[in-house]
């Protein structure tokens, strides 16, 4: 006979009260970001419609985007983080934060408030 031996069960960290609460804690910051880019959009085709202009399609397209980065990157770090240690999971949202002030920034510095309309 051969003698078996079973290996034992790693368990994997679960969400808690910990884990909620940095998930939420990062669900604002990042809600705060998608409202800045709503902000941005309104503002951005107020400002064309009242100087006699229009937004053009690509800056309407930049303009969404960017207001559904902030959407795409909290789920993708919230599935990233899962399986994770709480730490871990805290960096994870804090690189998608990093991610999204990056992009912001790359936008409002390539495009500036006049190539959007014409």
């Amino acid at each position: 006979m051969t003698d078996v031996t079973t290996l034992p069960v790693r368990t994997r960290p679960t969400y808690g009260v910990g884990s909620i609460a940095v998930a939420g804690l990062f669900a604002l910051v990042y809600a705060y970001d998608v409202w800045a880019a709503w902000g941005n959009l309104i503002g951005i085709s107020n400002v064309a419609s009242s100087l006699g202009g229009e937004v053009v399609w690509w800056g309407w397209v930049i303009l969404v985007a960017s207001a559904a980065l902030p959407v795409v990157v909290f789920l993708l770090a919230l599935w990233l983080g899962r399986r994770r240690a709480l730490a871990v999971r805290a960096l994870v949202f804090c690189a998608g934060l990093a991610v999204i002030s990056v992009t912001t920034l790359d936008i409002l510095n390539r495009f500036q408030l006049g190539a959007f309309f014409t």
